[in-house]
């Protein structure tokens, strides 16, 4: 009779449990399913983001008009892929290594490079004034992911302060995108965190604020 018990026991247990991870998994696939189909929204925004950039490197100037117009677009678009960057940072929290997860992080890292080469497409052709920082970081490695969050709460600070006046572009060095590392060859970054500081100034390491703040007035 007791036997009888524990066998029941250890089935209803095993039930509960694949019952349990069934709806786990669902809940990731539903998760990376919303953020994909929000994602190839974006994408379509970054085919028009990419197009932009082309016609921008086709004129040495524009009037000031266009320039504010540009300039206010570009930064719509960085708006909606910050928004879904913030969406997927929260998936992360639950499966950080999920292979589709993975997958969406790097079309996201992808639309913020598009962001950056729009940035300076227009601050060449218009003579724009706001500074860009160029955040790089590691996905895969967590014996710096203190170094990484406590630049990304200056970088924010920052962002927040300054506004529009700067632009703030996070790339991961990890995550086998080939463009991301031709740029980090060209700068000599082979470590996170790094920062790339309106392509003209390199730091390796935790960068504080009063060293940032001598760069740029509004922080």
């Amino acid at each position: 009779m007791q036997a009888d018990v524990l066998w029941k026991a250890a089935i209803l247990t095993a039930i509960v449990f694949i019952a349990g991870l069934g709806v786990g998994v669902f809940l990731d696939d539903q998760r990376v399913a919303q953020t994909r189909a929000q994602l190839t929204d974006v994408d379509l925004q970054w085919n028009d983001a990419r197009l932009a950039s082309l016609y921008y490197l086709q004129h040495a100037t524009f009037d000031a008009y266009f320039c504010k117009s540009a300039i206010d677009a570009n930064l719509a678009f960085n708006d909606r892929i910050y928004q879904q960057g913030l969406q997927i940072e929260r998936f992360e929290t639950v499966n950080r290594f999920a292979p589709e997860l993975l997958q969406e992080k790097k079309r996201y890292a992808m639309l913020q490079l598009q962001f950056w080469l729009n940035s300076l497409a227009l601050k060449n052709t218009c003579n724009a004034s706001y500074t860009t920082i160029v955040y790089f970081y590691d996905h895969y490695d967590q014996n710096v992911s203190a170094q990484q969050k406590a630049q990304a709460e200056v970088l924010t600070e920052m962002k927040n302060k300054c506004g529009a006046n700067l632009y703030l572009i996070p790339l991961p060095l990890d995550l086998d995108i080939s463009t991301i590392s031709l740029i980090a060859s060209q700068y000599n970054i082979n470590s996170a965190p790094s920062l790339l500081v309106d392509e003209k100034y390199v730091f390796h390491g935790l960068t504080g604020k009063p060293t940032l703040q001598q760069l740029f007035p509004c922080s």
